[in-house]
């Protein structure tokens, strides 16, 4: 099972969005707050979990696009924060929970 995600920046949020299922609520983060929900994020990425999970987020977010430094460099970091969560817990599921299926 493949997934893709877009993280995104807009009226001082950052967003994490399904580019594939059109209707689901992107997951927000409040760029001056930088805490996300996690029940919100756990949803959102595997929810529907069924096989074997990979997770690709895509950076959309360009250097114009934001001008405050502080958001730009807190951009860089939520980014790269949730990428490795996100690749580790992808990881864990799919040893925890389809590698004996993978062996039979």
């Amino acid at each position: 099972m493949k997934k893709e995600f877009n993280f995104s920046y807009k009226e001082e949020k950052f967003f994490l969005e399904n580019i594939e299922v059109n209707g689901k609520e992107p997951m927000s983060i409040d760029a001056k707050k930088l805490e996300f929900d996690t029940r919100l994020y756990y949803e959102l990425l595997f929810e529907d979990v069924s096989e074997e999970i990979e997770i690709t987020i895509k950076n959309i977010i360009t250097d114009s696009e934001i001008e405050d430094v502080e958001i730009k460099k807190a951009s860089k970091y939520i980014y790269s924060t949730i990428d490795n969560l996100t690749k580790e817990l992808c990881d864990k599921i799919n040893i925890e929970c389809f590698s004996s299926e993978k062996e039979e």
